[in-house]
Parts: C-alpha cells; sequence; structure tokens
C-alpha cells in the first residue's frame, strides 16, 4: 500500500511539480491546500512555511496536537537560522531549502519514514516507542516528536555520542543545522525525560558528547 504524504503548498504550480514527483516514485500525496485541515491518516507531511492563512509552523503544532507521530518536514525559500529554530521548536523534523533537487528531497523522505518503522528501544530501564513515539520509564509515559524519538533512539545505543553523530543522524548534513538547534532539542529532551522520573537522564561528557543513563 502506498504511504500518503500530506502536502501543503499554495503554489500550485509547485504544488503540481512535487505532486508529480512524489506519486512517481510509489507515494499518494494528500492535498492540504493552504493548511487549513490537516486531518485525515497520513505518513507523513511536507509544509511550506510561508502560506496566506497561517504559517507552515501553525499547521505543524495543529498537527502535533492531534499525532506526534508523523514527521514534519518543511519547505521554506529563508535562508534564517531562526527560521529553523522556530520550526523545530514547533515540533518539526527537518528544512529543505527552495530551489530544493528532486533527490534530496525524496532521500529527505525516505530515511524519516524508515524510522517510523524501527522496533521498540530499551536502555536503563526506558522503552522508547517509535510507533507510539511515547518514551516510557516506571509506567510513566511522555510523547516526543519525532526529532526527539531520533535523539533518544540514537543515545540508547549506551556509548557516548558526539554532537555531530548525533547532527548526523538528524539532519544528514551539519550545514543544515545550526549548533543552537541542536541544544534547544536536547534540554526539550531531558526535560521531558525528568517528567517521567528520569533524573539526568542525558549526561554531557565534556570534549565527547552525551549519554544516556
Amino acid at each position: 500500500m502506498s504511504k500518503t504524504i500530506l502536502l501543503v503548498e499554495d503554489d500550485r504550480t509547485l504544488f503540481g511539480e512535487v505532486a508529480r514527483l512524489l506519486s512517481a516514485h510509489g507515494y499518494a500525496v494528500a492535498d492540504g491546500k493552504n493548511g487549513d485541515a490537516p486531518d485525515g491518516e497520513y505518513a507523513l507531511a511536507l509544509l511550506d512555511v510561508k502560506l496566506p492563512g497561517r504559517s507552515g509552523y501553525e499547521v505543524c503544532a495543529a498537527i502535533r496536537s492531534r499525532r506526534a507521530d508523523v514527521p514534519v518536514v518543511f519547505l521554506t525559500s529563508s535562508e534564517s537560522t531562526e527560521s529553523e529554530l522556530t520550526g523545530f521548536a514547533m515540533g518539526g523534523d527537518d528544512f529543505i531549502r527552495k530551489p530544493f533537487e528532486p533527490a534530496v528531497l525524496l532521500a529527505r523522505i525516505a530515511r524519516l519514514l524508515r524510522k517510523q518503522e524501527e522496533p521498540k528501544l530499551t536502555r536503563a530501564g526506558l522503552t522508547i516507542d517509535p510507533v507510539r513515539m511515547e518514551a516510557v520509564y516506571s509506567g510513566n509515559a511522555v510523547q516526543l516528536t519525532r526529532t526527539e524519538y531520533v535523539m533518544l533512539a540514537t543515545l540508547a545505543s549506551g556509548k557516548v555520542t558526539s554532537r555531530n553523530e548525533l547532527i548526523n543522524e538528524l539532519w544528514d548534513n551539519e550545514a543544515f543545522v545550526d549548533e543552537n538547534t541542536l541544544y534547544v532539542n536536547m534540554n526539550r529532551l531531558r526535560d521531558k525525560l525528568h517528567s517521567i522520573g528520569m533524573e539526568n537522564a542525558i549526561t554531557t561528557v565534556r570534549g565527547a558528547g552525551y549519554r544516556l543513563g
């Protein structure tokens, strides 16, 4: 069965081009129009940041209020680091700048969808569920964004993970990420683990990176 991608893009010419690209590679496309009604079943959301109504960030927030398991990718022509930080803070998983190479877009989508098929992970009494997008500890559960899940799953190896390793795992190429973005997501993840009883769950190893448990 084809996986459905929600495409929210007000430029109908670009919408048509992306929709044809996705269809040609086996995906079904749901037209999110201007993001007014991001309902229905879909495996991934592809959102333009600048829309005539509410912004792509607001659409992302609406999606996150319903589902934490859907990867969200922003399409943007902005070069601003602040726009990336805003997107990640709203629960986005990746940024792709316009104009983009079709192969890059397809690779990013495929990478995020593969993450959904991973089994549950367990480390230091913590269970990480990629389907429900939850971290569970001592019977307490907290919802994770896709980015938080990838970070936590990477750290669940038990080894010290460097900043560069996390960035490469999350966004493929360090050039797409400001260092502050990693810190924002790391602090948010630490707060969530603390909320379910894992105090000091992620420690910083000076000069080396991060360790879970």
